[in-house]
């Protein structure tokens, strides 16, 4: 992550196209489907904005991933502040 944004990545077989990935972001919530497979459906620890959530395929090292950008909204100008402690709501930190 970084002040504006939270990067997720997930590895994904290599037969996986972009009809196969079924992304569902609200500002407090993520789902994932991959090849019709459930991934996540779970709240986010602080709030997205959906519109500008983007995803990609990406080769790293070998190995291909989807990568998910969620762009924060952020409520303060202290940078700091701007972390999350971690992706979901339910996660103990």
């Amino acid at each position: 992550q970084n002040p504006e944004e939270v990067i997720v990545k997930l590895p994904i077989a290599n037969s996986v196209v972009k009809g196969d990935v079924q992304l569902l972001v609200k500002p407090d919530r993520l789902r994932l489907a991959v090849a019709g497979k459930p991934i996540c459906d779970r709240a986010l620890a602080k709030e997205v904005d959906p519109e500008e959530v983007s995803w990609m395929f990406e080769t790293d090292g070998g190995c291909r991933e989807l990568v998910v950008t969620l762009p924060k909204v952020n409520r303060t100008a202290l940078k700091k502040a701007r972390d999350w402690p971690c992706l979901w709501a339910d996660e103990d930190v």
